[in-house]
């Protein structure tokens, strides 16, 4: 066999670099009670949300508020364009009805939470309504 005429060519190696230490992780804050009855007026403010999810979370309030308005200006926008959502938390939402004024754009929205279909578990045996004959 005749030996190839190319020259060889090394491949470059990748170099290592070194990575920057791994950060500790946070141990998990422990799960806050929910606050009973209802807000000052019957209004849940952006003022009382904050601290209920900085108390929640254990973020501080300049981290939640940059996290609450984003999540909140995407419902609004989803909500917006007509689209339902199914939030777990929060439960399935889908707007019925809008319609454009002098006030605004306004939205009539149907929210179902909870209480859905029951675990194949949690079902009632189902009993004949006459004794079966053999």
């Amino acid at each position: 066999m005749a030996k190839s005429t190319k020259p060889a060519t090394a491949k470059p190696r990748a170099r290592k670099t070194a990575s920057a230490p791994k950060k500790p992780r946070a141990a998990a804050p422990a799960p806050v009670a929910p606050i009973e009855g209802p807000v000052e007026g019957g209004v849940l403010k952006m003022k009382d949300l904050l601290d209920r999810v900085s108390a929640r979370t254990g973020a501080n309030k300049k981290q939640a508020k940059g996290l609450v308005e984003a999540v909140l200006h995407e419902l609004g926008a989803s909500l917006a364009r007509s689209e339902g959502f199914v939030l777990p938390p929060l439960g399935r939402a889908k707007v019925s009805r809008s319609s454009d004024d002098e006030a605004g754009h306004k939205l009539v929205i149907k929210l179902k939470r909870g209480g859905g279909k029951r675990d194949a578990a949690q079902k009632e045996p189902e009993t004949p309504l006459a004794p079966v004959e053999e």
